[in-house]
Parts: structure tokens; C-alpha cells; sequence
């Protein structure tokens, strides 16, 4: 985009206020030209912006987390779920054992 404004004042010597004014009005609309292209241009990105966005529908993760601040899907928190009930109920069922094979016969 070309500018408006019109470099060549003052020429010479002091500007006159009408012809900052002129330079200052052209200078405005330029901007708020730019903040509104600008706008719509943020509203079409394919990415989200660090701040002010909000994400709608669904989102899809390529693997379980690897690290610790890593997103989980809910297929792999079921399944460490899963896992930790079977590991609990284990545990449950050896520890009945154990306590059975320690009480002394009567």
C-alpha cells in the first residue's frame, strides 16, 4: 500500500499547520485502514493468536503426551484409568492372600 502522505512538507523552512493537519488526517486513515485489514486478516488465520482467541470444535492430539505439561486424549486417560483399576484390584486381591496365608490355623 502506498502512503499518502506527502513527505515534501515543509520543503523548506516551517510547516505550515494546515499542511501538518493534511499529513496528520492522511496518517489517521492509513492506520485505521491497516488496524481494520489487519483485523480481518487475524480473524482468517489458520492459527490461533497468543491472546484474545477462543478454539470451538473439536481438537485433535497426535499421540499420548510425552512430557508432563502435554495434552492427554480421553482414549489414553480410559486407558491409564483402566490400568490403575486392574492394578488396584491386583494388589487388593494379593494383600487377601497374604493376610490369609499369616492368620495362624485354629
Amino acid at each position: 500500500m502506498a502512503s499518502g502522505i506527502n513527505d515534501n512538507y515543509p520543503a523548506q523552512g516551517n510547516a505550515t499547520t494546515e499542511s501538518v493537519r493534511q499529513n496528520f488526517n492522511i496518517a489517521k486513515t492509513e492506520i485505521t485502514n491497516l488496524q481494520a485489514a489487519l483485523a480481518g486478516v487475524l480473524l482468517n488465520m489458520p492459527y490461533l493468536p497468543l491472546a484474545g482467541a477462543a478454539m470451538t470444535g473439536p481438537l485433535t492430539l497426535v499421540g499420548p503426551p510425552a512430557l508432563d505439561l502435554e495434552p492427554a486424549t480421553k482414549a489414553y486417560v480410559d486407558a491409564v484409568q483402566a490400568a490403575l483399576t486392574a492394578l488396584t484390584d491386583t494388589v487388593t486381591a494379593l494383600d487377601a492372600r497374604v493376610t490369609a496365608l499369616e492368620t495362624p490355623s485354629p
